[in-house]
């Protein structure tokens, strides 16, 4: 491997605070978003560097990275005396728990294909999907997701599907955007859809998977209309 890379926003959370010394009993860390990864090989290795392989292996690395070090999983590193004394271990993977609630509801579509689709959305390691709309290029789901939410610096991304006997393919992605971003449009919100370019897939739902589609003709922006809500919870 010649290089490696990894781009993201890692947090550091001191946990627990005691009165007594050391004042800070432990440390969690995490990503509160997936982290990019990108690798670079080289010698025999060099093949993966072909943009199909290097994207599998960099979304398997990412995976992992997800399973482990992205919101709700965190790292925790905890130095207590107590903690020695019982033999614990002094790190562990474990989770945070949410602050609240995300509540996407998924209302239609413009300017689609005229075909079957379903959206996904992605949120830090959660992943859902809608049921499949009826054909039309302006289909509706009227589709509330609901997500645990834990910080507004995480983002949300939603990816339309068309929905074929011979693979889906993808149609379009929002940009990713955060959360406090989103809370602030009062209503209906319109997203614009960006168009996958060539082999661009974030990941397959289906075992076959076409190739992704061209670009968009000029006056034919693809959107999807959404409202987001946050519902705290409370703790007694």
């Amino acid at each position: 491997v010649k290089t490696v890379s990894v781009q993201g926003t890692l947090s550091l959370l001191f946990d627990p605070i005691v009165s007594a010394m050391p004042i800070l009993g432990g440390l969690k860390i995490f990503f509160l978003n997936p982290p990019t990864v990108f690798l670079e090989f080289v010698g025999l290795a060099e093949l993966v560097n072909y943009p199909y392989l290097q994207q599998k292996v960099q979304n398997a690395i990412k995976t992992a990275l997800s399973d482990a070090l992205v919101l709700p999983n965190v790292l925790a590193i905890n130095w207590m005396p107590e903690r020695f004394t019982r033999g614990d271990p002094p790190a562990s993977l474990s989770s945070m728990l949410p602050t609240g609630v995300l509540h996407v509801l998924i209302n239609s579509g413009s300017r689609l294909p005229d075909t079957r689709c379903y959206c996904v959305v992605w949120f830090g390691t959660f992943r859902r999907k809608t049921e499949t709309a009826r054909r039309g290029k302006e289909p509706e789901w009227k589709e509330t997701i609901d997500l645990f939410f834990h910080d507004k610096k995480q983002k949300l991304s939603i990816e339309v599907w068309s929905d074929s006997i011979s693979g889906d393919k993808l149609i379009g992605r929002s940009d990713p955007l955060e959360v406090q971003e989103l809370l602030v449009r009062k209503g209906s919100q319109w997203l614009e859809l960006r168009t996958p370019g060539p082999g661009e897939q974030q990941g397959a739902v289906r075992k076959k998977i076409l190739k992704s589609e061209t670009r968009v003709p000029r006056g034919s922006h693809r959107r999807l209309s959404v409202d987001i809500a946050l519902s705290k919870l409370v703790s007694d």
